[in-house]
C-alpha cells in the first residue's frame, strides 16, 4: 500500500517546459514552440513550470485557458 501511495506521487510530480517559440507572437499550442517538444498543460496529476526567457511575446491559444 505505502508502495503504491510513493508510486503515485512520483508519477504526479512537476516538469519543466523552455519556450524555444521566438519572441514575436508563438503559438502556445504548437509543441515545436517548446523544449521538450509537448505542449505544457496542467492537468490532474501534472503540473508544468514553463519558462519564457524575457522580451518574449506569446500568444496562450487554448481552448478555455
Amino acid at each position: 500500500m505505502l508502495f503504491a501511495t510513493l508510486l503515485g506521487a512520483l508519477s504526479a510530480a512537476g516538469q519543466t517546459a523552455t519556450w524555444t517559440g521566438g519572441s514575436s507572437f508563438g503559438s502556445w499550442s504548437n509543441a515545436s514552440n517548446w523544449s521538450p517538444q509537448m505542449v505544457p498543460l496542467n492537468q490532474a496529476g501534472t503540473s508544468y513550470t514553463v519558462i519564457v526567457p524575457d522580451s518574449t511575446s506569446l500568444r496562450f491559444d487554448i481552448l478555455g485557458g
